[in-house]
């Protein structure tokens, strides 16, 4: 999952800086079934220290994430981020079978996509599908400033204990 999330960072950076005809959604699902090109051990050394340096928080063993303070900021990013690494969970479970990141992730995933309602949408100018597909881009690339996935995704689940 660690691995994934740190793909999926990087996914979200390509997205935001190289967008193309297609919607940032599509073109993020692209990046991230892409797999990088190899090269020797020495070059990708190379490519993770220069990756590490311009975008340390995408390899990040632990940071503290700052959680949007606007309810419903925070809402879309845990949906979208989570989402992501629910999607993980469930490959994960179909191959090779392991079903303990379901079991973690899911509930916190379910608990946001439940909580935010159209109504509260509304009451936040976000109304439609083109509004939240924008609304759920703008938090994934505010993500960029917090960490990568499973990072974020553990700061979700902590968020929904208070």
């Amino acid at each position: 999952m660690r691995l994934t999330a740190q793909i999926y960072y990087f996914a979200i950076v390509e997205a935001r800086d190289h967008p193309t005809a297609a919607s940032f959604t599509t073109r993020f699902a692209e990046l991230a079934d892409e797999l990088p090109p190899s090269g020797t051990a020495e070059e990708s050394a190379a490519l993770i220290a220069a990756c590490d340096r311009q975008w340390p928080l995408a390899r990040a063993e632990k940071a503290i994430v700052a959680l949007p303070v606007d309810p419903v900021k925070l809402e879309l990013m845990c949906i979208g981020i989570v989402g992501i690494m629910n999607k993980t969970a469930d490959d994960l479970a179909k191959d090779p079978g392991d079903y303990s990141q379901v079991i973690r992730v899911k509930p916190t995933y379910e608990k946001y996509v439940d909580g935010l309602t159209d109504a509260r949408l509304a009451a936040a100018g976000i109304e439609g599908v083109p509004a939240i597909q924008k609304a759920l881009e703008q938090q994934a690339i505010a993500s960029l400033d917090l960490g990568h996935a499973l990072n974020i995704e553990s700061a979700c689940a902590a968020a929904l204990l208070h």
